[in-house]
């Protein structure tokens, strides 16, 4: 049995509130830098890509280019492994961390976008890139900002079969199988998912890969 690379998506933060003060938001932001790529494929068809389709750092580079002065004075509102997490009013930037590697940036965008679409909010967008020390491409997200609380493990479950997904036998952790192979999405639990003012569930923060048999 053969694996795909198994990919970690999504960013590990925590919100510990979900109410901030934030000062007059970067209105060039998250809001409007949609990053239309080479392609002519802008932020909108983004999610509709499937895990064969992995963009190019050449099509990534054509994506606005964030700097240390886009995100001077935004609140920082998580800080994990996966990415720097801020806030610009009603929109959240995610700054991937440096990757060491050039070839890391293309399929990591695929996974995290192809997941959204799968069991996430589907508002996840490719806001952009920055570049590292390196050279190598960094990718930058957005999404909408969520006010509210965090959802219980039974609201998750019930929300994620909704998805077409299947309870594992690993806590927070489940499966579906798509034409692609198995998809396996994980660390789905409070800090994770959010109930909003309105009472909808949201993904904002989980993590997943795909099992490929030949």
């Amino acid at each position: 049995m053969a694996f795909k690379s198994m990919a970690l998506l999504i960013f590990a933060f925590l919100l510990p509130n979900f109410s901030y003060s934030m000062t007059t938001p970067k209105a060039d932001l998250g809001k409007n830098c949609h990053g239309v790529l080479a392609t002519g494929i802008s932020h909108e068809g983004l999610p509709q890509f499937v895990w064969s389709r992995v963009l190019s750092d050449a099509e990534i580079s054509q994506t606005r280019v964030f700097t240390d002065n886009d995100f001077e004075g935004l609140q920082v509102i998580g800080d994990g492994s996966e990415s720097e997490v801020f806030r610009n009013g009603n929109i959240v930037l995610k700054k991937g961390e440096p990757y060491n590697a050039p070839e890391t940036a293309g399929p990591r965008i695929r996974d995290i976008l192809y997941a959204d679409q799968l069991f996430g909010s589907g508002k996840l967008t490719l806001a952009g890139h920055w570049v590292g020390k390196n050279g190598v491409i960094n990718p930058v997200f957005s999404q909408p900002f969520v006010e509210g609380r965090g959802a219980t493990q039974a609201e998750i479950n019930q929300y994620m079969k909704s998805k077409g997904f299947t309870e594992s036998d690993k806590k927070k952790t489940f499966y579906k199988d798509t034409p692609e192979g198995r998809v396996i999405a994980y660390d789905l639990d409070a800090d994770n998912v959010l109930v909003d003012t309105e009472g909808q569930l949201i993904v904002i923060d989980a993590s997943a890969y795909i099992e490929k048999q030949n």
